[in-house]
């Protein structure tokens, strides 16, 4: 059975703000084959937004070039949650059945650490 790609789609709010209806988004994104779960940009590049999703992939995507930068396979779990540290340098997840804390490394495509 072939899967069908979910996309992500994002609208970019004018400055003088929203006077029409938006139906153009500024960005499609494709790749994800089940629902989305967690969404968040990196807290230092503004073009750069971290996707969780139920097909148990984690998607690292460049704005700027409406493009993956990164996948990287979840473990056997979908995600709760997910946040940044500070720096952007690392991100960590926590799962839904195992309740495990995990960090990643999106620079190193790895988990560094699992509490």
């Amino acid at each position: 059975m072939a899967h069908l790609l979910v996309d992500l789609h994002s609208w970019q709010i004018p400055e003088q703000g929203i006077s029409s209806k938006m139906t153009q988004p500024a960005h499609v994104l494709s790749g994800h084959t089940n629902r989305v779960v967690t969404l968040t940009f990196h807290p230092i590049a503004d073009n750069l937004l971290l996707s969780t999703a139920a097909d148990k992939t984690y998607k690292l995507w460049d704005l700027t070039a409406n493009a993956e930068a990164l996948s990287i396979e979840a473990p056997d779990d979908v995600v709760q949650s997910v946040v940044w540290n500070e720096g952007g340098t690392l991100f960590a997840t926590s799962c839904v059945k195992d309740k495990k804390l995990r960090i990643y490394d999106p620079r190193q495509n790895k988990i560094v650490a699992v509490r």
